[in-house]
């Protein structure tokens, strides 16, 4: 008997991935920011201590502020360096050599090469 209404009997009870997300955002929503405050020169996490959540956390933080800034950093200067270069050879060409002529074009075309070169080699590092 136990076999036999087990095999006729079926679940009828199934996920709802639609309010399974919402409740999810709802509860993302709901939780506040945990700021640290993390003073200049302040030691995180000294050798021997063993390490704990929050030293993790101030870590993985520390480290994400820092990649934004850097790479912020490097864009500006690759751009500064791009048109210093790109400047002193005009220069260059437009004084010591008589049939030269740049159009904008072949400017535009310098520039965008030199620094898509300079952001793929700058990926390696």
């Amino acid at each position: 008997m136990l076999k036999i209404a087990e095999h006729f009997l079926r679940p009828n009870l199934t996920f709802n991935k639609d309010e399974t997300e919402e409740k999810k955002t709802v509860a993302r929503e709901k939780v506040n920011p945990v700021y640290f405050q993390v003073k200049r020169g302040e030691v995180i996490l000294r050798a021997g201590d063993r390490i704990q959540e929050e030293h993790l956390l101030k870590i993985k933080t520390l480290k994400k502020a820092q990649e934004r800034t850097h790479l912020l950093a490097m864009i500006i200067g690759m751009g500064l360096l791009t048109f210093l270069v790109l400047a002193s050879l005009y220069q260059f060409s437009t004084q010591n050599i008589r049939k030269i002529a740049f159009s904008q074009k072949d400017l535009l075309f310098f520039s965008t090469s030199l620094l898509g070169s300079l952001l793929f080699l700058n990926s390696f590092n």
